[in-house]
């Protein structure tokens, strides 16, 4: 059973609300009572899911940011305001701490190469880390962009619909292929200047303790590049 903590809310703090599976609101307190919380909804930062719907006393899973922990727990919706802007929600009591450096998505924004497929299993990795369909070499003929990796999933930015139940992505990193094998958890539109781009979130699977735990680290070391840069 895993164990409960007591946190302490603070207002200004980030809470992603949980609407659907893999897709989240994201959102900062703006007010805590004893029994409600209010919940100011960021229209930039929620420009996919900002039009979702979102259900009052329906039980939603989310993720508050505190300043040292990232806790994960659940609460009922009260209200939503009549403009989307603000959602009430009771203010929960049991909290599920997890690992911080599991859970951090970091922006990465680089040019990638996928593959659809309804079967997973009929692809295989050889020595040299080619991938193999059957005894043949699969080929990658769809390109767009890679926009942010964590150590569970990561979302891609593409020209076309996907109309398949699975992904096989790679991108180079370092001067090398890294691949990635994904089950579709979302699919959005997105206009940008007038012409539709699509949104795909990705969940890992078949992805190992040690390659998940090197994902965690490439998340990490991307983020310091990025971070350097914009000091200099």
């Amino acid at each position: 059973m895993r164990r409960k903590y007591t946190a302490e809310l603070q207002v200004d703090s980030r809470i992603d609300l949980f609407i659907e599976e893999n897709e989240r609101l994201i959102t900062k307190i703006k007010s805590i009572s004893n029994e409600k919380v209010i919940l100011d909804i960021d229209p930039k930062a929620n420009s996919i899911n900002k039009d979702k719907e979102i259900h009052t006393q329906f039980n939603y899973k989310a993720t508050y940011y505190a300043q040292q922990d990232v806790y994960l727990f659940q609460s009922y919706v009260v209200n939503v305001s009549s403009d989307r802007r603000y959602i009430t929600i009771k203010k929960p009591v049991d909290f599920y701490k997890v690992k911080r450096r599991q859970h951090v998505r970091g922006t990465w924004f680089s040019p990638c190469q996928y593959l659809e497929t309804n079967s997973i299993e009929r692809f295989t990795m050889d020595g040299r880390g080619r991938l193999l369909k059957g005894k043949e070499l699969a080929e990658f003929k769809k390109t767009g962009y890679l926009l942010n990796l964590s150590g569970g999933g990561l979302e891609l930015k593409l020209k076309e619909p996907v109309n398949s139940e699975f992904l096989i992505i790679r991108f180079k990193y370092k001067g090398r292929y890294l691949t990635y094998y994904g089950i579709i958890r979302r699919q959005s539109v997105v206009k940008e200047l007038g012409v539709p781009t699509y949104r795909i979130g990705i969940e890992f699977i078949n992805l190992t303790d040690a390659e998940r735990e090197k994902t965690i680290k490439m998340v990490f070391e991307r983020m310091r590049q990025i971070q350097k840069k914009n000091v200099l």
